[in-house]
């Protein structure tokens, strides 16, 4: 699962607890956020923009992107 504008990595730190075994990644553009990651989740994220994913196709089953689609200009 990779979450697209993943913060401090708060949902995917739910998604770990609520699906053990889970394999996760979050890419953010804030280095704020990026520097504040809750501990659980900080080995699986990075950062990135979601305009040039850091990763191959097909390389994830689930893709969300909850707090990102509201601040990008289409």
């Amino acid at each position: 699962m990779l979450d697209v504008g993943c913060g401090k990595g708060f949902m995917l730190h739910d998604f770990i607890q609520a699906l053990p075994g889970i394999t996760v990644a979050g890419i953010d553009i804030s280095t704020y956020c990026l520097d504040n990651v809750m501990e659980s989740v900080k080995p699986f994220l990075q950062y990135a923009s979601c305009d040039s994913l850091p990763y191959d196709n097909d390389s994830f089953d689930l893709v969300i992107a909850i707090a990102t689609i509201h601040n990008l200009d289409v």
